[in-house]
């Protein structure tokens, strides 16, 4: 469905030069799965879902199973379909990018974080429905 591609700096390895994600849409509908709209005979797939889980990739997560973080953006499949989506990082999303990069201050605060993330997405959520397939994102 998508794969992020970056370059590394060949004197700094730590340093990405250029990325690029890309979509493929030869299988999938990628767009807005909550808008209730599939314009084409394909299987919705939420854009901002999928996105969110190759800019994990991005800043250095891996994939993560769902017996050990069932939230996570980063579980290696995502369930597709109209209504269907995961808009959000996880607190254990959020701890490990805060290993990664560290934090300072009010970044440290991941139930703020997650509250102020809960707070965007009650007004965004629905119900899903219609049936849906678990497939992996890449």
């Amino acid at each position: 469905m998508a794969t992020t591609i970056w370059d590394n700096d060949p004197n700094d390895p730590d340093k990405i030069l250029t990325a690029d994600i890309r979509f493929n849409s030869d299988f999938y509908n990628i767009g807005d799965s909550l808008s209730g709209k599939n314009p084409s005979e394909k299987e919705m797939v939420d854009m901002q879902t999928l996105a969110l889980h190759e800019l994990g990739h991005l800043l250095g997560l891996a994939h993560i199973d769902s017996s050990i973080d069932p939230q996570s953006i980063m579980n290696p499949s995502v369930f597709i379909g109209e209504g269907l989506a995961n808009r959000r990082l996880s607190k254990g999303d959020i701890e490990r990018i805060q290993k990664i990069y560290g934090c300072i201050g009010e970044s440290c605060a991941v139930e703020k974080i997650l509250a102020a993330l809960d707070a965007t997405e009650i007004s965004q959520r629905k119900k899903p429905s219609g049936s849906s397939r678990n497939t992996p994102p890449q």
